[in-house]
């Protein structure tokens, strides 16, 4: 499925993480809704990837569906489980539709990585 979104990797925004258990937390928003925009806005994908040699691993991922008013903020927390050390980052996407400007629900988020 192609998707659309802001990886961190590309962003340059790594977490370097200690061992431990893996939390993820943050807010998501809705700061732009287009004219043509769909009646909801559709659930946005986050993913924890850790940074490898050759290819970087994907160690968790879950939904948050976003409010519908524009700058309400949608908190979410996740536990990733136990995680090594390493370097992370986050990419949050969702499904591309045919047209370049998705849902019509453009949304910004914020978020940290932790480890305990």
């Amino acid at each position: 499925m192609l998707r659309r979104g802001v990886n961190g990797a590309n962003n340059q925004k790594f977490h370097p993480l200690d061992a431990g258990i893996l939390t993820v937390s943050g807010a998501l928003w809705i700061h732009e809704k287009r004219v043509k925009a769909t009646s909801q806005p559709m659930a946005v994908t986050i993913y924890v990837r850790k940074r490898g040699s050759i290819y970087d691993d994907d160690i968790c991922n879950f939904d948050v569906i976003p409010s519908t008013v524009l700058n309400d903020r949608q908190a979410f927390s996740n536990a990733c489980g136990t995680v090594a050390v390493g370097t992370y980052y986050l990419f949050a996407a969702k499904p591309k539709s045919v047209d370049e400007d998705g849902d019509g629900w453009h949304h910004q988020a914020a978020g940290m990585l932790t480890t305990r």
